[in-house]
C-alpha cells in the first residue's frame, strides 16, 4: 500500500490488480490490473508513489511476469485522475529469473529523501544467491527512477547487477520503511527457523547474513540486525513473519507526542502491532496492541496522522485513529445487508474506549446468546434470523448503542454443492511432480453448474502459517497443479486444494482436500564427525539429519579446510559424487551423504618451555619446517632463533616468549 500526496491509497492485489481507497470509499474501478503469475507468493507484490507525483502522476509497481520461467519486473504507469493510462507502462528494471520457486519474492519498494528508489527483493528460494554479488535475488537495490544505477552506488565496477545493489545477505525483505526527514532506512527480513529481522541499510555496502547467519551474530563479516524476535504463537511480542513496517512521522497527528518517530511493525501469524523506541542507543520494543486481524500486512503511516494496515485473508483495510475518551463510541457502523436462506452472513461494529469492552449484539430487541464480540457471524441464515439488529458496547465508563441495521430475506436459495473429484483427500505428493485436479458441482435451481461458475486455490500450509491462496484456473473444471521442488525445505508443510463454485445469484459452496507430502530422511555426515556442512547455505554441525519433501531439490556443500582442537581437516570427496553446484533430489533410494575429510593433526604444547625442546611439544621432538602448530602453553623462541611453523593456533592460554633476534617464520 502506498498514499499519494493528495490522501489517496493506493492498495495492490496479488492477482494483479490495484485499488484506490478514496474520501473513505473504496473506488470500485480499479485503478489498473495486469495480468501477472500470481502462484505462491509470486504476483502484484509491491507499489511506490513517485515524490512528484503531483506533477507527473508516476506510480511504480513491482510484479510477476508471466512465462517459462517468470520473472518480476519494476514498471511505471502514469495516473489519469484515478486510472492508469495503461500505454504508459515503461519498464524501469527486469530482475533475474524466478527459477527456484515460487516463494520469497519480496518486492517492497519505497523512495528515499535523496530521490532514489530502494527494492527490497527476496532470494526467491535459492538462498545461496543472497551472497552472490551477480543476482538480484536475497538484496536491496538502490536505483534511480528510470533504472540506470545512481553515480554513488556503493559498488562502482562489475556487473550491472552488481552495481545496483545497496545491500544483501537477505532472504524475504518483505516491507521496508524510510523515516521522513532522516532518511533512515529499516528492511524487515522474513526469518527461517528462529528469528524475524529488523535491519537498518541507512549506511550502503551491509551484508546481513543469510543464509549463513540469522538473528544477532558474532560474524565479522555480517551485519547484525537492529532488533530481532523469535518464533512462537499466542504471545505478544513473537510470531512468524514480520510483514509490515512503518516510521510513525507524519506532519500532523493527534497521537500522543511520545509516540512520534517510534518504528511500528505487524506479524503476520501474532496478529499484534509492536513498536520500537529507537530514542535511546538500543532500540526497545514496547507493546501496541494485539488480536488485530488475520494475517496482517502492509502498515503505513498516513497523511492524515494515523496508521493503516491490511489483512490478507479477509482482504480489509484497517486504520487505528486515537481518542482520549474512554468511555466507548462506535467508529464504524454495522451496514444492512440482503441474504438468502442458508446464506452466511456477518455485521461487525468497531469501537474506541477503555479496554475490556464488553458487546451483546440483539435481534429484534432481544438478546442473542453467545453473540459477545465485534463481530457476529450467522453461518446459515435461517427464517428466524431475518429482522433488525444492533449492538450494546459497554466498559466501566459507559455504554454506547450502534445504529439499527436489518437482515433482509430475500427468500430460498440452496447453496451449490462443490465436489472435488480428484485428487482423493490425502493424496501423497512428492516434490517436482504434476497433480491432476477436476471437480463437478450441482445447484438446487440452477443444476449442473457450467465451468464458468469454478475457482480454484491452492495454500501452501508451513508450521502455524500458510502461503499462496491466490484463485487460479478460475472458469475451469479441471487442470493440473505444478508441485515445485524449490523453496520451502521444512518437513511440516502440506497443501490445502479449495475448490468454490457459485450459483446465478451469487451463492457459494465450496470443497477442499488436503495433500500430504511424501516425506524421505536425509542424512548428512562428515568423516570425521562435527564438521560443518551446509544445507542450502545454511550452516550445520555433522551429523545433519532431517525428513524433506520427497524429490525436494537442496544444495549440499561444506568448507574445505576446517579446524578443530585436533588437527585441520582438508575436504577430500563427497561420497555419492554430488552435482558440480552441489545439488541432489530427496529420495529414498539416495539419502545418506558424507563428506570425507583428510586430517592434519596439530604439534600441541604439553608444557611450559623452550620451542627448541622435545619435552615441550607432544611429538616429543622439534616441530618440522611443516608443521601445524598448536600453542597451549607459554613456549620462548630462544634468543637468535628461527622457528618454523606452516600454521599457528593458540588457546586462550597460550603465549609465545620472544628471545633477542629471534624469529617466526611461517612456510604454507
Amino acid at each position: 500500500m502506498a498514499f499519494a500526496p493528495d490522501g489517496r491509497l493506493f492498495i495492490a492485489e496479488q492477482a494483479g490488480k490495484v485499488r484506490i481507497f478514496k474520501n473513505d470509499v473504496l473506488l470500485s474501478s480499479s485503478f489498473i490490473e495486469l495480468t501477472v503469475d500470481s502462484q505462491g507468493e509470486r504476483g502484484l507484490d509491491g507499489i511506490a508513489i513517485d515524490p512528484n507525483f503531483e506533477t507527473n502522476g508516476y506510480v511504480y509497481l513491482y510484479y510477476t511476469v508471466p512465462g517459462n520461467p517468470s520473472h518480476n519486473r519494476i514498471s511505471r504507469f502514469t495516473a489519469n485522475g484515478d486510472i492508469a493510462v495503461l500505454e504508459s507502462e515503461f519498464t524501469v528494471l527486469d530482475i533475474d529469473p524466478a527459477e527456484a520457486g515460487v516463494f520469497h519474492n519480496g518486492g517492497s519498494m519505497h523512495f528515499g529523501i535523496d530521490g532514489k528508489l530502494y527494492v527490497g527483493i527476496g532470494d526467491h528460494s535459492s538462498s545461496l544467491d543472497a551472497q552472490n554479488p551477480d543476482s538480484n535475488h536475497g538484496k536491496l537495490l538502490r536505483i534511480n527512477p528510470d533504472g540506470s544505477i545512481p553515480s554513488d552506488n556503493p559498488y562502482q565496477s562489475g556487473s550491472f547487477t552488481r552495481r545496483l545493489t545497496w545491500a544483501m545477505g537477505l532472504r524475504n525483505p518483505f516491507s521496508l520503511a524510510i523515516q521522513p526527514g532522516t532518511g533512515r532506512l529499516f528492511v524487515n527480513d522474513v526469518g527461517f527457523g528462529s528469528y524475524e529481522e529488523i535491519n537498518d541499510a541507512t549506511l550502503p555496502s551491509k551484508n546481513f547474513g543469510w543464509p549463513t547467519t540469522e538473528g544477532q551474530t558474532n560474524d565479522p563479516n555480517f551485519i547484525s540486525p537492529l532488533y530481532t524476535y523469535g518464533h512462537a504463537t499466542g504471545i505478544d511480542g513473537l510470531g512468524c513473519a514480520i510483514t509490515g513496517g512503518t516510521f510513525f512521522n507524519p506532519s500532523v497527528t493527534n497521537y500522543p507526542p511520545e509516540w512520534i518517530g517510534r518504528y511500528f511493525y505487524i506479524d503476520y501469524c501474532g496478529w499484534w502491532l509492536n513498536c520500537l523506541d529507537l530514542s535511546t542507543s538500543q532500540a526497545t520494543r514496547l507493546p501496541f496492541a494485539r488480536d488485530i486481524c488475520v494475517s496482517p500486512l502492509g502498515l503505513t503511516t498516513g497523511p492524515d496522522g494515523n496508521l493503516y494496515f491490511a489483512s490478507r485473508d479477509w482482504g480489509t483495510l484497517y486504520r487505528i485513529q486515537y481518542t482520549n475518551n474512554l468511555s466507548p463510541a462506535i467508529t464504524a457502523q454495522p451496514i444492512s445487508t440482503s441474504a438468502y436462506e442458508g446464506q452466511p452472513i456477518q455485521f461487525t461494529v468497531s469501537v474506541s474506549g477503555a479496554t475490556p469492552l464488553n458487546y451483546q449484539w440483539q435481534l429484534n430487541g432481544i438478546n442473542i446468546p453467545g453473540a459477545n464480540s465485534s463481530t457476529y457471524s450467522i453461518p446459515g441464515s435461517l427464517t428466524s434470523s431475518f429482522g433488525t439488529y444492533h449492538v450494546i458496547v459497554s466498559n466501566s465508563q459507559g455504554t454506547v448503542t450502534s445504529n439499527d441495521v436489518t437482515l433482509t430475506n430475500l427468500g430460498h436459495n440452496a447453496a451449490p454443492l462443490a465436489k472435488i473429484l480428484s485428487p482423493a483427500n490425502h493424496t501423497v505428493y512428492e516434490a517436482g511432480t504434476t497433480v491432476a485436479f477436476s471437480g463437478t458441482a450441482t445447484d438446487a435451481e440452477d443444476g449442473l453448474l457450467p465451468p464458468s461458475a469454478f475457482s480454484w486455490q491452492l495454500y501452501l500450509h508451513h508450521n502455524t502459517h500458510r502461503h499462496g491462496g491466490t484463485p487460479f484456473s478460475t472458469g475451469a473444471q479441471s487442470g493440473t497443479l505444478a508441485i515445485p521442488n524449490q523453496g520451502e525445505t521444512s518437513p511440516n508443510v502440506w497443501y490445502r486444494l479449495i475448490l468454490t463454485v457459485h450459483d446465478s445469484n451469487g451463492i457459494i459452496g465450496k470443497d477442499s482436500i488436503d495433500l500430504d507430502p511424501h516425506l524421505v530422511p536425509m542424512l548428512v555426515t562428515t568423516i570425521p564427525n562435527g564438521l560443518q556442512i551446509n544445507i542450502d547455505g545454511v550452516p550445520f554441525t555433522s551429523p545433519f539429519s532431517q525428513s524433506f519433501v520427497a524429490g525436494m531439490k537442496v544444495k549440499i556443500s561444506t568448507i574445505n579446510q576446517q579446524i578443530n582442537s585436533n588437527a585441520i581437516y582438508t575436504f577430500s570427496d563427497w561420497s555419492p559424487a554430488l552435482a558440480a553446484d552441489g545439488s541432489v533430489i530427496i529420495s529414498e533410494e539416495n539419502a545418506i551423504y558424507t563428506a570425507s575429510f583428510l586430517a592434519t593433526p596439530f604439534i600441541y604444547t604439553i608444557a611450559n618451555g623452550s620451542w627448541n625442546d622435545p619435552n615441550t611439544w607432544s611429538c616429543a621432538c622439534i616441530p618440522p619446517a611443516q608443521s601445524r602448530i598448536r600453542i597451549a602453553h607459554h613456549v620462548t623462541i630462544p634468543n637468535a632463533y628461527t622457528a618454523i611453523a606452516s600454521y599457528i593456533l593458540y588457546d586462550p592460554s597460550g603465549q609465545i616468549i620472544w628471545g633477542i633476534g629471534s624469529n617466526l617464520q611461517i612456510e604454507p
